[in-house]
This record gives structure tokens, C-alpha cells and sequence, in this order.
């Protein structure tokens, strides 16, 4: 089985070469997006690894280059990695066996975010962790489809399984300075106006930090000097216009206003919690199916259902929108109950919230987006 690495980046010269070289080592093929508003050595460096290099036009976000990839990937799978992140060794150790399964579609990892200059230590606590991303899965149309906004999720079809032992290292907080993470944060409010200032790109300066030291046996992988594919000459890049970066995107499923009827009971709500992502609290729902059709759905290419809340003030502006998400264990039909246990993660600052109840199909839609509320329970943020 082959593998085809596809990669999007924009002004990264200064620290992408690792990744490309783990991409030289690990990959049957290369696959590079560089955005066109580049203003650095992002393209010459590329240049050099890419097996198919495109430039296009982001216009600040990636999902539209990542259908326009996928299109030109030729592997049997495809490892989808940001231009600040590398690979563990336990995945690349892992690759042969994962590729060889024939009866998984997908993968899910955990993304660990490092937080000291040296590489050691990942951040250990929410929002940060744990993080799990379905990065590695079968070159199929018919059972992925990549994310069509910021931080909306993919899509699979078939049987996926998690890997604990082969990560993915984020480097955000270590390649990238403040100014570059705050200016990165109110792009995606921009672009994704239901998101909150709770994006963790910017450290809260008081914030005590749960980390934990890199696992033994999943380091991040370093490449070696003779990587699986040579380095070539460096090639031009394909110049790709708006245009057909859209005729690559994806027409989305029609779904009707009776699929977002749902009813979420909580008997014992939280009315008091301490502040911080460290101290999370365990929450039992119950999720009532009110609509006509059994959960998840997965004939119209929508994996799941999932459970989750967003932080209001009591103004009822939104202070934090992307809570924790909650799964279902098995399909829920029509009319069916199930229970299930939500992590909810506090506000960081202090003071009196609404915790409201949501529900959202992964890079679809919210419910709440589709004329379905949820309750809403008061809670206190205290020290």
C-alpha cells in the first residue's frame, strides 16, 4: 500500500524543512499547497521535497487547498499534516502495519501540543488535550470527506480505530510568536464568527500548565539522512486560480428541519465550578432522538450525532462556542433514549455563565444553527 503526504503552508520557511523531510522519509509521494500570499522562502524551500507543488489562493484558509490536494494525491492513503506539525516515531514505526489493514477506512490520533522550546513536555489539560484528529484514511471520495471550514471536522464512512501510541506533535506554540497565534485567532473569529476568544492559541499569562514529558518510543520522529525519497531538483509550482480551487470543493448533503429534533436532560447539573480547563467536571445526559431518522447517519456521509455546549454570559453573547463533544455508544433511532457522560470544561475567567446544550453533525452544522435550542443551566466560575 502507498502513502501520499499532503501538506498546506504559508510563510514557513523558517521551520517547515523538518516536516518535509519526515515527509521524504515516510511518504510515496509528496503533495504541497503553498499559499500564494507567501511573502518568504516558503515555495523555494518546498521546492526541493514536493512531488507535486501547486501554488493557490487561500484567501486565510486551508480547507479549500485541502479538496484541491486530495484531487492530486495518488496514494492508497493519505497523512494529512500542518505545516507546523511532525509526526511521532510511534507513527512512523507504525505506518507499514496501519497501511497493510484492509478492514479499517480510517485512523484517529492524538495531537499533543509542545509547549517548551526544547521538545520535551505537551500540554496535558483542556482545551489542548486530549485532542484526536482522523488524519491518517484510505485515498476513497466515497468514505472521506476533508473539512469545508475552519476547525470543522472530517468525514468518514467505514471502520476507524484511535491510536494512542502514534501522535502528532503541534508546534504552534513554539514556532510561531504571540503576535503571529493573537492575529491567527481573530482570523478564525472572522471566518467563523460562532467561535469565542476561546481558541488556544494565545496563553492565558496566569494560566499553571499541566505538561507531561514526550512518551518514550513516541518522540518526535526525526528523519533520516537518506530519506525513502530522494531529494530532486527544485520543480515550478503549479499556479491553481479561485476557480478551480471551487470546482474541487464538495456540494454538501441537504438535510430537512426535521432531522434537528433532539431533547438533552441533565438531573444532576453543575452550579458551581472552578475555574480552569484542569478542572473538569463530569457531567451524565440524557439524548432523546425526536427526529425521523436513526443516528448517526451514515447514508448521507455524516458519521455522527454529537453532544456538546457552548459558554454564554448571562447578556447571552457567546464566550466560549467549541465545548467538549459528547458520542453516542450505539445508533439511536427514532424516538430512542440514550445516556451519556460529557466532560465540561470551565470558563478561565470567574463569574456567572449560562451553560447551554447543543448538538452538531462534525462539519455540517449545529443544530442550534437549524432553529433547535437547547436548556440552559447557571452555573458560577468561581477561584
Amino acid at each position: 500500500m502507498t502513502l501520499s503526504i499532503a501538506i498546506v503552508t504559508k510563510d514557513s520557511a523558517a521551520y517547515v524543512e523538518p516536516l518535509l523531510r519526515a515527509a521524504r522519509a515516510l511518504a510515496d509521494e509528496v503533495v504541497i499547497a503553498v499559499d500564494a500570499t507567501s511573502t518568504d522562502r516558503t515555495e523555494a524551500v518546498c521546492a526541493r521535497y514536493a512531488d507535486k507543488l501547486f501554488r493557490v489562493p487561500l484567501a486565510g484558509c486551508s480547507a479549500p487547498a485541502v479538496h484541491w490536494l486530495y484531487r492530486h494525491c495518488e496514494g492508497d492513503w493519505i497523512l494529512r499534516l500542518d505545516d507546523d506539525e511532525l509526526p511521532s516515531e510511534g507513527l512512523a514505526a507504525a505506518l507499514p502495519r496501519l497501511l497493510a489493514d484492509r478492514d479499517v477506512t480510517h485512523y484517529w490520533m492524538p495531537i499533543r501540543w509542545i509547549v517548551d522550546q526544547q521538545r520535551t513536555r505537551w500540554i496535558a489539560q483542556g482545551p489542548w488535550a486530549p485532542e484526536w484528529r482522523g488524519r491518517l484514511h484510505r485515498n476513497i471520495a466515497s468514505v472521506v470527506t476533508p473539512p469545508t471550514l475552519i476547525h470543522s471536522g472530517y468525514r468518514f464512512l467505514g471502520r476507524g480505530r484511535y491510536l494512542r501510541n502514534a501522535a502528532i506533535y503541534h508546534l504552534d506554540l513554539i514556532v510561531h510568536d504571540s503576535e503571529r497565534r493573537r492575529q491567527k485567532e481573530q482570523r478564525y473569529q472572522r471566518l467563523r464568527p460562532e467561535f469565542s476568544a476561546g481558541h488556544p492559541y494565545v496563553l492565558p499569562p496566569d494560566l499553571k500548565l499541566a505538561t507531561r514529558p514526550l512518551p518514550a518510543g513516541d518522540g518526535i520522529f526525526t528523519a533520516p539522512r537518506r530519506p525513502r525519497l530522494p531529494l530532486r531538483r527544485a520543480r515550478q509550482p503549479i499556479v491553481v486560480d479561485e476557480d478551480a480551487l471551487l470546482a474541487a470543493q464538495p456540494a454538501d448533503a441537504v438535510l430537512p428541519d426535521s432531522l434537528f429534533r433532539a431533547e438533552i436532560a441533565c438531573d444532576d447539573p453543575p452550579e458551581t465550578l472552578q475555574r480552569g480547563p484542569g478542572n473538569l467536571r463530569l457531567v451524565e445526559l440524557r439524548l432523546t432522538n425526536l427526529s425521523e431518522a436513526t443516528w448517526p447517519i451514515f447514508d448521507e456521509r455524516l458519521p455522527v450525532v454529537r453532544v456538546a455546549y457552548h459558554w454564554l454570559r448571562p447578556d447571552g453573547t457567546v464566550h466560549v462556542w467549541d465545548g467538549n463533544r459528547g458520542d453516542l455508544i450505539d445508533p439511536l433511532p427514532p424516538g430512542g433514549t440514550a445516556s451519556l457522560v460529557l466532560a465540561i470544561v470551565p470558563p478561565l475567567e470567574c463569574g456567572a455563565f449560562l451553560l447551554r446544550w447543543d448538538l452538531v453533525i462534525e462539519g455540517h452544522t449545529w443544530f442550534s444553527a437549524r432553529g433547535w435550542q437547547g436548556s440552559e443551566v447557571r452555573v458560577q466560575v468561581v477561584p
